[in-house]
C-alpha cells in the first residue's frame, strides 16, 4: 500500500512512517487546494480519527495528526445574504414555479426539500371559493420528521395571492411542484 503526501519523493510505505512534516505539508496542500474550511476540517477529523484508532488498536506510537488544528471560515468567505436589492432582482426575474418556489422560501422560512415536496393538501384552501386565504401551510418538515410533529406557517396575504394563481396553471396536481419534486428525489443537488 502506497500513500503519497507531498511530492513525489516523500511516498510512503507504511502508515507508522507518517510523521509531523508530512501531515503539516498535507494539511497545507489541501488548504491551498481552495477547499472550504468545512471540507478541509473534514479530511483532517477522519485522517485524525483513522490514526487515532490505528494508535489504539494497532499500536502506532503516535498521532502524527493530532497536533493539526481545524480552520475556521472567515466572516467574508463562503456563503453570504443577498443584499435587499439582489433579493428583488431575483425575484422580478424569477417566472412560473421557481418564482413560487423563491416566494415561499422567503415568506416561510422553509427550506428546499420541503418546498418541492409541498401538497395542495398542505395549504389552507377555501372550500367554497377554492381560493387561498392568509392562513396557515401545515407540514412535517422533512429535517424533523422523525418526531412526527406538524409545523402550522402562516401564510402572507402576497404569498397567498401568487400561491391562487399557481393553484390555476395546475388544477389536476396535487403536488405543488410536480416536476422539480420528481428531480429533487431523484437528486436533492437538482
Amino acid at each position: 500500500w502506497e500513500l503519497v503526501i507531498g511530492p513525489e519523493d516523500r511516498t510512503i510505505a507504511f502508515l507508522h512512517d507518517v510523521t509531523r512534516t508530512h501531515t503539516e505539508d498535507y494539511a497545507a496542500d489541501l488548504w491551498d487546494s481552495s477547499v472550504s474550511p468545512s471540507t478541509f476540517n473534514q479530511h483532517l477529523k477522519f485522517v485524525r480519527s483513522v490514526f487515532t484508532t490505528l494508535e489504539t488498536r494497532a499500536g502506532l506510537l503516535s498521532n502524527p495528526w493530532a497536533h493539526l488544528k481545524t480552520r475556521k471560515r472567515a466572516l467574508n468567505e463562503g456563503r453570504r445574504n443577498l443584499t435587499e436589492s439582489e433579493l428583488g432582482v431575483v425575484l422580478n426575474r424569477a417566472e412560473g414555479s421557481l418564482k413560487v418556489m423563491l416566494y415561499l422560501g422567503l415568506f416561510t422560512g422553509l427550506r428546499l426539500g420541503d418546498v418541492v415536496n409541498l401538497r395542495w393538501d398542505n395549504v389552507e384552501f377555501d372550500p367554497v371559493l377554492r381560493q387561498a386565504r392568509p392562513g396557515f401551510i401545515v407540514l412535517v418538515p422533512l429535517k424533523t420528521s422523525r418526531y412526527g410533529k406538524k409545523l402550522e406557517v402562516p401564510i402572507h396575504p402576497s404569498l397567498a395571492s401568487l400561491l391562487v394563481q399557481h393553484r390555476a396553471r395546475c388544477p389536476q396536481a396535487d403536488l405543488l411542484f410536480p416536476s422539480e419534486s420528481r428531480a429533487y428525489a431523484a437528486n436533492t443537488a437538482n
